[in-house]
């Protein structure tokens, strides 16, 4: 099929909902002795972020509220007028685009949340605004 895209398993599960996928169920592939699962890539899914693809339901925020009130009260100081930038970083998976998700469903998110994410081992960085409800 030229001008297409075939994905294998390990890569369906890394893309999420990025992606709207054509199932092409198991197929025949050099190097292998038994047929694999395979996936031709249709489109972008218009999901926002690899986070919002990747989320399953609404996952619980656990033991941050802390964080969360400090986030809601330094988005009240900016809208008050008094200048504000929060960074928060730290290690994969520990619940970073979590806690910046539970400040839109707070109902207390900026109009704009800018986001930075760093992909596998690249030192690429790709940036993007999302628009909150």
């Amino acid at each position: 099929m030229p001008n297409t895209l075939i994905i294998g398993d390990a890569t369906r599960r890394q893309i999420g909902g990025l992606f709207d996928l054509a199932d092409l169920g198991p197929q025949a592939l050099a190097g292998f002795a038994e047929p694999q699962p395979a996936w031709r890539v249709i489109g972008e899914s218009g999901m926002l972020s690899r986070f919002e693809a990747l989320r399953s339901g609404a996952t619980p925020l656990v033991g941050r509220d802390e964080e969360l009130e400090l986030l809601i009260r330094r988005w009240e100081q900016a809208k008050s007028g008094e200048g504000r930038v929060v960074l928060i970083s730290g290690e994969p998976g520990i619940g970073k685009s979590r806690l910046t998700a539970a400040l839109s469903e707070a109902g207390s998110a900026p109009a704009s949340v800018a986001r930075a994410m760093a992909w596998a081992s690249a030192a690429a960085i790709a940036s993007a605004r999302e628009r909150s409800r």
